[in-house]
Formats: C-alpha cells, sequence, structure tokens
C-alpha cells in the first residue's frame, strides 16, 4: 500500500512540473483546445481500457478513479494541484465552490471540498481524461465532452469473471456491489442519478462496440464538437 501511495505521489508531482512547464511555455495565452473528456462507466464494461487507449491516441493526460481518489483525500496533495493554476483563477475558487453547493443543495464536507478543487484544476489546464468520481457533475458540459460506457449484465459479469479470475457468481456480486457503491456515491455527492442519460454527451454500449471502435467513436464526436466551439 505505501508503495503505491508513493507511485501516486511521484505522478502528482510528475503532473505539477509538466503543467508548471506548459504555463511557462504558454505564458497568460491560453490554448483554444485543450479537450476535457470523463469517462463515466460500469464495472466489466472496459472503462478503463477504453479511457486508456483514447488518452494514448490524443496524447491526453490520464487521470484515473484511484489518483483522483488519493488526491482529493490528501489536503497537501490537493492543494499543491490547485497552486498550478494561475492567481486568478485561484481567487474566484472559493466562490466557485460555495456557488456550486448553493445550486446543488448540498454541504460540502472537506473530501467533497478537495474533489471539486481537484477536478477544477484538472479541468481548467485541459488536455485530459478523467475517469469516475463525478467529473462530469463538476465540470460543465461546455467544458468537456462526457461520456458513459454500458453493456449489457451478462457480458459485464463475463468480463468482470475473466479479469478477476472468479466464477461467474461472485462476480455478479462484485458487479453489483460496485454498481450499488457508484449510485450511492453519486446521489450522496451529487445529487443526482447516475443512470440518467442526461447527463451525457455520448452512451455507448461496449458489447456492440470493440475497445477500438468505441475509442474511434469518441474521438470522432470529439472532433465533431470541437468543430463547434
Amino acid at each position: 500500500m505505501k508503495k503505491r501511495a508513493r507511485s501516486i505521489e511521484q505522478m502528482l508531482n510528475d503532473q505539477i512540473t509538466k503543467w508548471q512547464s506548459q504555463n511557462t511555455q504558454r505564458g497568460a495565452r491560453k490554448s483554444a483546445l485543450r479537450p476535457v473528456i470523463t469517462i463515466s462507466r460500469q464495472p466489466g464494461s472496459g472503462g478503463h481500457e477504453v479511457a486508456r487507449r483514447l488518452a494514448a491516441d490524443l496524447h491526453l493526460d490520464l487521470f484515473d478513479r484511484e489518483l483522483i481518489q488519493k488526491v482529493a483525500e490528501s489536503a497537501q496533495m490537493s492543494a499543491a494541484l490547485v497552486e498550478t493554476l494561475d492567481e486568478k483563477w485561484r481567487s474566484t475558487l472559493e466562490d466557485w465552490l460555495g456557488d456550486w453547493a448553493d445550486h446543488h443543495h448540498l454541504w460540502i464536507d472537506d473530501f467533497q471540498r478537495h474533489l471539486l478543487k481537484v477536478i477544477r484544476a484538472i479541468g481548467e489546464h485541459g488536455n485530459a481524461v478523467i475517469v469516475g468520481r463525478g467529473a462530469h457533475f463538476i465540470l460543465s458540459c461546455e467544458e468537456c465532452l462526457r461520456v458513459r460506457l454500458i453493456a449489457p449484465d451478462a457480458a459485464k459479469i463475463s468480463n468482470i469473471a475473466r479479469e478477476m479470475k472468479v466464477g461467474l457468481e461472485e462476480a455478479q456480486k462484485h458487479m453489483t456491489t460496485i454498481e450499488a457503491n457508484q449510485r450511492a456515491y453519486i446521489r450522496k455527492y451529487f445529487n443526482a442519478d447516475l443512470s440518467d442519460p442526461l447527463h451525457y454527451d455520448l452512451v455507448i454500449n461496449t458489447d456492440k462496440l470493440s475497445v477500438d471502435d468505441a475509442v474511434e467513436t469518441i474521438k470522432g464526436a470529439l472532433h465533431s464538437w470541437q468543430k463547434k466551439k
């Protein structure tokens, strides 16, 4: 566990160094095209692999669920990430947090406060694929392409059984637990229904499309969206 924690800290340090370098090169000028893609996925739908491939193909930074979770749990790590933003944006962040909470009729606890800051900072920098943690509820629809990956239960159970090397019954229990946790998390922190398709710009059934096809579909949607901006 400690080894993984150090690895996450190093990943964050590397990312901060990269952003600082980009900010120096960019100066006050903001790049016109710095896309952000959020990936919400059902367990067993192949969402992580799609996100990984998408980030690699488009040369975007990949922020997976575990990385965001660890940063949001650590005030020190969250502060370090927020410090990469310019001073003007940092000064408005607290006001944005209050407005966001009022709009969603939610009380912001420490974890949620850090989570909001982390994802807002990633969104501000752009060039990112963000997996899970309700990122598509934090960033506006004008800021990101919101993707949901789903599959029929039978396909998800089969995929989980293969990935975890367990029987179908255990895989089904795992799927049911994870999906219940996901729904509860989104309800608690965002007062929303995770399965509502109106929360997404693109919903893909990965039982119908391969990973390659899903990646190409998202890339096509991103290209069309950017042409309209």
